[in-house]
């Protein structure tokens, strides 16, 4: 039976938790980890300038080819960029809910949009003419720059709309449910979806894939979807399927002299026949998952969930080039020796061996960039998101490591001893334990309720691991002890003041929490 740890609440103002003493501590920002989250449709060039539109920090703009970037316009510079539209030295960017307008390549900016606009989620230019798709199935058009709008008669009532693309004397909308085109009137749209059915039967309400990608080569139109890539050479009224990798969605596609470009499923492929064969480009940049790309001059720019990277020999090799962008949002530290890691929101793992001068990624082999958490023990590392990865070469290469792991986020991991713990949580969560560094796992969740849906933080004092957890259902949320020589894990914390931990350590044998929505920090008195 193990001891009740009676808990005292206390808020803390940072400089009473810090100590008088350091008060007038120093920080300065690393350089990096770069990057951002490139939206596919918003890569753009114009003449020296390139622009790219990040998922949450807003617009950035080159003019040296994507080796340095600047925030382009500072209002939109926490925005969702969704799309970028160049036409001659005028540039349209959809942000949110408005249009944001420069007539200088960039140089200032104007709000433009209509009232009624909810969320812009493409935007497409032909001549003097500029589409705006809004959210809800809404295409509108401009013939003064934005100024007003005039919207369409519809035909994509409903769907979403991903992209807008000139093409001939027409427009083409790649929408939720297929390819649509403008009709001759210029007033509404029609679905032009011939042989592009859906193979996914849970898709079967709309008989047609989803489209990500519109581009016009030559005699034809290509479509990427996610159900793979197709090509018209008839205007669209037909579609046949195009062999370009294997599974995920075709989310970019350019071209550069006679090479097509294609991004599925975070990998590049080039095909040098018009896109009747495809092969992948094995760079080393399977840390990055590509999402669209632009060409200015002889340079290829692709956007990836790390940020921008540059190809100046058409796509076969990559280079990041992302520095000025802003530092992606970071989960966790790992001290190993003279290196640093840190897991990302999204980018993957980086590693520096100079206190942060450099980070250099450090994410092959795992499925997704959001590493919620590492750890090390003895030499290897080991890795948390979807599933457990681990690394015997200091993150050069990663490899699943979970069997017998039943759940689908892992949130936490913790080294007690010989063993390996990890918290999980959403579905199928709780606390699993590898006695064999990584190559089984046993669920050892007894005592802890099964609806306790998020294991989020680890700590240890001699023979006991504390477990902090966060759940709706206050009565089963709290702090919960288990010993080496026990067998089930017992709720050591009052649940009124310990219902969201998100963050545990040890100070001179105190286990001190940090909790969630305004609770506080509470510590433990003996």
């Amino acid at each position: 039976m193990l001891p009740k740890r009676r808990i005292v609440f206390l808020v803390f103002a940072a400089l009473t938790l810090l100590g008088a003493g350091s008060t007038r501590a120093q920080w300065v920002q690393t350089n990096g980890p770069y990057g951002n989250t490139i939206t596919s449709p918003s890569l753009a060039a114009i003449g020296n300038y390139v622009f790219a539109g990040t998922e949450s920090s807003g617009l950035f703009r080159s003019s040296d080819n994507g080796t340095s970037w600047t925030i382009a316009d500072t209002a939109i510079a926490g925005s969702y960029i969704s799309a970028v539209a160049i036409r001659g030295s005028n540039v349209f960017v959809g942000a949110d809910n408005i249009i944001a307008f420069s007539p200088d390549s960039g140089k200032t900016w104007e709000r433009r949009g209509d009232s009624s606009f909810v969320s812009v989620t493409a935007i497409g230019m032909t001549g003097a003419k500029l589409y705006a798709g809004v959210w809800g199935g809404r295409i509108f058009v401009s013939s003064d720059t934005g100024k007003s709008f005039v919207e369409l008669d519809s035909g994509v009532a409903g769907l979403g709309i991903n992209a807008l693309v000139p093409y001939g004397s027409s427009f083409f909308a790649g929408t939720s449910a297929g390819v649509y085109r403008l009709n001759s009137d210029g007033r509404g749209w029609h679905p032009i979806t011939n042989g592009m059915p859906h193979p996914d039967r849970f898709h079967s309400n709309f008989h047609v894939p989803q489209i990500f990608a519109i581009y016009a080569y030559g005699p034809f139109v290509f479509a990427g979807t996610d159900s793979g890539l197709f090509r018209s050479s008839t205007f669209g009224d037909q579609w046949d399927v195009m062999t370009c990798g294997n599974g995920g969605v075709v989310s970019g596609l350019t071209s550069i002299g006679s090479t097509l470009l294609a991004a599925r499923g975070g990998a590049i492929y080039r095909s040098a026949d018009s896109g009747r064969s495809w092969s992948r480009v094995e760079a080393n940049v399977d840390y990055a998952w590509f999402g669209g790309f632009c060409v200015n001059k002889s340079i290829v720019l692709g956007g990836t969930n790390v940020g921008v990277f540059v190809s100046y020999d058409s796509g076969k090799n990559w280079i990041p080039s992302s520095s000025g962008m802003q530092p992606i949002a970071v989960y966790s530290f790992l001290e190993s020796g003279a290196d640093l890691y840190t897991s990302t929101d999204g980018a993957g793992i980086f590693r520096t061996t100079n206190g942060g001068d450099e980070w250099i990624p450090s994410s092959s082999g795992l499925l997704n960039g959001h590493a919620r958490c590492l750890v090390q023990l003895d030499s290897e590392l080991f890795e948390g998101n979807d599933r457990i990865f681990r690394s015997t070469n200091r993150g050069a290469a990663w490899v699943p490591s979970d069997s017998g792991l039943t759940c689908s986020l892992v949130l936490s991991l913790h080294v007690f001893g010989p063993d390996l713990f990890a918290g999980a949580g959403i579905v199928y969560g709780g606390v699993f334990r590898s006695s064999d560094r990584g190559e089984h796992w046993k669920d050892v969740t007894t005592g802890i309720p099964r609806n306790q849906e998020h294991i989020s933080t680890f700590t240890h004092i001699d023979s006991l691991l504390f477990v902090g957890t966060y759940a709706d259902d206050i009565f089963d949320a709290g702090i919960y002890a288990w010993s080496k020589y026990g067998l089930n894990w017992e709720k050591i914390a009052d649940p009124s003041i310990s219902k969201y931990i998100r963050a545990m350590t040890v100070v001179d044998s105190v286990v001190v929490a940090g909790s969630w929505f305004y609770e506080g920090i509470i510590r433990s008195t003996n």
